[in-house]
């Protein structure tokens, strides 16, 4: 039985989203729709909320008690139950559900790489024969940067982001390095507070919470709120982490307006 609200590739309500980020040009909120729109791909044959629909059967054993004992192992949100398989761009791993179980993450990257520039060029109205070019070009480079399909791929390859390293170097990627990631800049510049303490906090809240909540449509809908202090009251709004939580907040209420409107949820946000 499928599910209604199961990531599809190239979901219409994904894309309206993307869509609408472009014409708002805030390139935070350009990012976060950008990211759900490529994992309508990563993320297929899942769905976001908690589901049956999301268990996968027990790797490497055959019987029904193994397999329950594997699901009681694993909240069944989203990919939850493959852990970070679909994630990771050039796997080779088993779905069982699906009747050809065997997925190259490669090909759907690939797909998702295409159509995020198709999205990209024609929000800037380029030509049909350049837009062609384009994803022909963007298509081969990022196959050639994520390498063969491979069973024992790894998310943190070295070699693989080397190669993403390299190719943001050339001038048909920008020309520029790719700064170094580090989870923390955007909370400490915002914030006063140590991000892993707000973090534990914010846990040990949701789990105050889950011990109250009848169940987990209780808990979803609960406001959870950690006091912090800004770093620069007069100047917050400017920062990198403030604008990126409000791109989010907007996007999520955009989105849950359109499905709403589509009649796949009937609950408020």
């Amino acid at each position: 039985v499928l599910d209604p609200l199961v990531s599809t590739p190239n979901a219409p309500i994904a894309r309206a989203m993307l869509l609408a980020a472009l014409s708002s040009g805030d390139l935070y909120r350009i990012g976060v729709a950008s990211h759900v729109y490529v994992d309508t791909w990563a993320h297929q044959n899942f769905t976001g909320q908690r589901s049956d629909f999301n268990r996968l059967p027990a790797e490497g054993h055959g019987s029904q008690e193994a397999e329950q004992m594997a699901a009681d192992l694993v909240i069944n949100v989203g990919h939850g139950a493959a852990k970070h398989c679909p994630d990771i761009p050039a796997l080779v791993w088993t779905d069982a559900r699906l009747l050809n179980s065997t997925v190259s993450n490669r090909e759907r990257f690939l797909d998702a790489g295409e159509a995020l520039f198709r999205r990209y060029a024609e929000a800037k109205q380029m030509a049909a024969a350049e837009i062609e070019a384009g994803a022909a070009r963007i298509r081969s480079d990022l196959a050639a940067d994520i390498g063969a399909p491979d069973a024992n791929a790894v998310a943190m390859d070295p070699a693989r982001i080397g190669r993403y390293k390299d190719r943001a170097l050339t001038p048909a990627y920008g020309g520029q390095a790719i700064p170094l990631y580090d989870p923390d800049t955007w909370f400490k510049a915002a914030l006063q507070e140590d991000r892993k303490g707000v973090v534990d906090r914010f846990k040990a809240s949701v789990n105050a919470l889950a011990d109250k909540c009848g169940d987990y449509s209780d808990l979803i809908r609960q406001d959870v709120r950690i006091a912090c202090t800004w770093a620069d009251p007069s100047t917050f709004q400017l920062t990198s982490w403030h604008r990126f939580q409000e791109a989010v907040k907007a996007h999520y209420a955009e989105t849950w307006t359109a499905l709403q409107d589509t009649g796949l949820v009937t609950i408020s946000a």
